[in-house]
């Protein structure tokens, strides 16, 4: 059975030396700022990340990488979802480092900035 996402994350988060988790929010706080985040929803019935922030002075390090591998091993349905805008080359190159393809473009989300849409079989990413 999955983890759960609380519970993976402080796991995550322990291995970059950070002491205290917001359970709710998937989130690591350092003393004066958020060190990262991942936002679980729902889309369509499946889960979606909605939301991974990783603070810029954390960026590069796995942090990214390592939340949104411990939120695919909590996920609970057969297909996982996530976007980021356009302009987003990181994100995008993150998912596609990660066995995601693109599903699909979603307009005037952000003027001027498309959402691209993300799929991966939870399959891949419990093997």
């Amino acid at each position: 059975m999955p983890s759960s996402p609380s519970t993976t994350c402080r796991t995550v988060m322990r291995r970059f030396g950070e002491q205290s988790a917001n359970p709710g929010a998937w989130s690591r706080r350092s003393t004066a700022e958020s060190l990262a985040s991942a936002s679980p929803a729902a889309f369509f019935g499946y889960d979606f990340l909605q939301l991974l922030r990783v603070a810029p002075n954390y960026r590069r390090r796995g942090i990214g990488t390592a939340l949104v591998k411990a939120w695919e091993e909590s996920s609970h349905t057969p297909k996982l979802f996530t976007s980021t805008n356009e302009s987003n080359v990181a994100m995008q190159r993150l998912c596609e480092q990660l066995g995601y393809v693109r599903s699909g473009v979603i307009g005037h989300l952000d003027e001027g900035d498309p959402e691209v849409v993300y799929f991966k079989p939870a399959s891949d990413s419990h093997a």
